[in-house]
């Protein structure tokens, strides 16, 4: 399978600065090609959104070229999901502090794909779409945003959604919100598996994991005074949960 990638972006009417951040990245393992595409819309109503979207870009790079050689022999989605939604959550509590100590506001949406064959991974955070295009156009990620909240709730309508005052209100973004749901589309996993997840040792990839990571991950959110959770449906994807607090547990 070949992959073309076209990418266009705009400054926009609220900034003098495009706080659009795009990453896509190509490589070749045992005749696969495996494509990652990502955009992080910077949030215009705050200061410094280019900041929060080209730090999430440069962590996400990192990871391509350091995590997924780790990963590629027993290449798991559900797990790269997993992984992906811990490092977000890392991000955002990183740049939370960040605008805490220098007294700025900054926060950015995140859409990433990865493709490897005909495998793909979707991970999820705001407001910026990711569409199938095929016979008719299928938005694949749900908007994070009040009237979306609202409509799905039956308490609003889509046409007065048009018109409401608060149309622009994001839930969810990367840098400006203490408790982050990232969703993915992986395969799941059973209930055994979920129960033993952050369980020291334990792998899904049997063999070709160590079972440290989320272990690990767990350890370092629970002692920073947050905590981590995930939900999941064998089949349809998961999703990791985690809250911290503003101010870190001493």
């Amino acid at each position: 399978m070949h992959y073309m990638v076209v990418a266009d972006t705009d400054v926009g009417i609220v900034k003098d600065t495009n706080q659009d951040s795009i990453l896509v990245k190509q490589a070749r393992y045992k005749e696969k090609e495996i494509v990652m595409a990502i955009i992080c819309d910077g949030m215009g109503g705050l200061s410094k959104g280019e900041l929060a979207s080209a730090t999430v870009i440069r962590a996400l790079a990192q990871w391509f070229d350091n995590e997924l050689p780790k990963e590629i022999d027993n290449l798991n989605m559900d797990v790269i999901g997993g992984k992906w939604s811990l490092l977000l959550k890392n991000l955002n509590n990183k740049i939370i502090q960040y605008g805490q100590r220098t007294d700025v506001s900054l926060g950015t949406t995140f859409t990433g794909m990865l493709f490897c064959d005909d495998q793909y991974l979707i991970c999820h955070v705001g407001d910026t779409r990711a569409y199938y295009i095929g016979q008719a156009l299928q938005q694949l990620t749900t908007d994070q945003t009040f009237i979306a909240r609202e409509i799905a709730k039956g308490t609003m309508t889509v046409e007065q959604a048009k018109t409401d005052k608060r149309r622009n209100l994001l839930l969810q973004c990367i840098g400006a919100s203490d408790k982050v749901d990232i969703e993915d589309n992986g395969i799941g996993m059973t209930e055994e598996t979920r129960t033993k997840l952050f369980t020291l040792f334990f792998s899904s990839k049997g063999k070709g994991g160590t079972g440290i990571g989320l272990y690990v991950a767990r350890q370092v959110v629970m002692q920073h005074g947050g905590r981590i959770e995930v939900a999941s449906v064998k089949g349809e994807g998961s999703t990791f949960t985690v809250t911290m607090p503003r101010i870190l547990a001493k």
